[in-house]
């Protein structure tokens, strides 16, 4: 089960409780008009009408009782199914990691021969490792959330998603630097390095920094 139908079933068990306690909210509402009519015609001794409404409070009443027992036991069987399904789906995290990790692996090969297009694919593999993050941190939130202790189910957080595992390139987590040096010209003696004059593409070029989230 991965995070989205996980997200389903819960909507789905949220949606059937809401419909039970508006139908014993409905109940107890034609309950207490249906009261306020008995006592009214038991007041007036319209003996008929009461006999008409004794069945109708019986009922009104059996359905109210029967509903309110059965949400009381879907709550509870909602939360321990849940809590079982989390850590079910928290552990689809393993097949998540190893899904992006067949895209990464995707990018290291184009990124060997092609230089020139080096900042293009850091930026394609700051899109991924961006977009890892942020399904990650559903999952983690889903097992903080559920109190599941990921060392108790042997599923690693994976903290970082690795894009370029055979070019030099790190993936931080939040971005991507690419580890090569530049060669810097010699300076001379006593002559400070302005960096600040340097336009946002001369930067990103000469030290491949990606910004991400």
């Amino acid at each position: 089960m991965n995070i989205e139908e996980f997200k389903a079933e819960k909507q789905a068990k949220m949606d059937r409780v809401a419909n039970l306690r508006n139908e014993v909210a409905t109940n107890k509402d034609k309950l207490k008009e249906a009261e306020q009519d008995y006592n009214t015609a038991l007041a007036d001794g319209n003996d008929t009408r009461v006999d008409e409404l004794f069945p109708k409070l019986t009922e009104l009443k059996r359905l109210i009782a029967g509903s309110e027992y059965k949400l009381d036991k879907l709550e509870t069987l909602n939360k321990e199914s849940l809590k079982a399904n989390a850590e079910k789906t928290f552990q689809h995290l393993k097949e998540v990691k190893a899904e992006y990790d067949k895209k990464a692996k995707l990018l290291d090969d184009k990124m060997k021969p092609i230089e020139k297009q080096a900042l293009k694919l850091l930026l394609e593999s700051d899109d991924l490792v961006n977009e890892y993050h942020d399904i990650r941190s559903q999952y983690v939130s889903l097992a903080e959330n559920y109190g599941i202790r990921a060392s108790n189910i042997s599923v690693p957080r994976y903290n970082a998603l690795e894009v370029f595992k055979e070019t030099g390139v790190r993936v931080n987590g939040y971005g991507v630097v690419a580890e090569q040096q530049v060669k810097a010209s010699p300076t001379p003696q006593g002559e400070k390095v302005v960096n600040e004059h340097l336009s946002n593409a001369e930067f990103a070029a000469a030290n491949r920094i990606i910004g991400g989230k």
